[in-house]
């Protein structure tokens, strides 16, 4: 995931930026036997992978689709993989995804699931170094499921592998159960590239905040549009002392190239930034 860094001069306030797809959402699995061993078969392959990229903590993040949306059965079946996975043991960690989510959802501001998280905040709770992203399609007969498995630290694809196995009663009825609706889908999410900002100018402290000594971080969520606009801009964890306002303003006048969509053209996409500020 990108992260920007910029240093101001001395007694300025310094800003560090990082923008990428936020999700996660916590709820009890129901285990999918039927689906058994072709999830094992991208389990292996996606564990031959980690070991050659001698990879040593990984995490096993919500599964998207049918569409955009995240569903009960994408929660399910990356339980189910994510259990597999920790039984290949010794080369690698499993980060256990009941702790896990547990952990994101009292997070302040709470983190609610999807397909792709922030490798900021999935970091700060699990510091792990590999994620594992998948995402699901159905032609009414079967489900296909894609998996890709990517360094966190520069959002690298490091193995991409695909299999499919038959609808069923119960499938249909967990893709029924939408646990977050997506109108735009999340940058860096399996199929979408991230937006790559081209100008984007540090908020400026308030005198207010200046003379205060005010100190944290404003978190919001935007989406990039198709000529590399922010629009829908929602501020979600406020700092105060007018750095809410400042920062969206500033957010507003960012140019980024867009992100890319599973056709190659630009598409439109939701990401979150959170913009900290400290006074050296």
């Amino acid at each position: 995931m990108p992260l920007l860094n910029k240093i101001s001069t001395l007694l300025r306030p310094i800003v560090r930026i990082s923008a990428a797809a936020l999700v996660i959402f916590f709820c009890s699995a129901i285990p999918l036997y039927a689906q058994q061993p072709q999830i094992d078969l991208l389990v292996t392959q996606t564990a031959d992978v980690l070991k050659t990229v001698h990879a040593k903590k990984v995490v096993v993040l919500d599964f998207s689709g049918p569409g955009l949306e995240v569903t009960q059965l994408g929660r399910n079946l990356a339980d189910q993989f994510s259990e597999a996975l920790a039984k290949f043991g010794g080369k690698f960690a499993v980060v256990d995804r009941a702790q896990f989510l547990q952990a994101l959802s009292a997070a302040k501001p709470p983190i609610v699931t999807s397909s792709d998280l922030d490798s900021g905040p999935a970091k700060k709770v699990i510091h792990a170094e590999s994620e594992i992203l998948g995402h699901l399609e159905t032609d009414g007969k079967y489900i296909s499921l894609a998996i890709e498995v990517r360094r966190m630290k520069n959002g690298k694809t490091v193995g991409k592998f695909s299999g499919k196995f038959p609808q069923s009663t119960e499938t249909e009825s967990q893709s029924a159960t939408v646990l977050r609706k997506i109108d735009y889908p999340d940058g860096g999410a399996i199929g979408y590239t991230e937006p790559a900002c081209v100008r984007c100018p540090d908020p400026q402290y308030t005198d207010a905040a200046f003379k205060a000594h005010v100190e944290g971080s404003v978190e919001l969520s935007a989406v990039i549009e198709t000529d590399g606009r922010a629009s829908h801009i929602v501020v979600g964890k406020k700092l105060g002392a007018g750095l809410d306002e400042r920062t969206v303003e500033t957010v507003q006048s960012w140019k980024f190239k867009p992100a890319l969509g599973p056709d190659g053209k630009p598409a439109a996409v939701r990401m979150l930034f959170s913009v900290e500020f400290e006074l050296h």
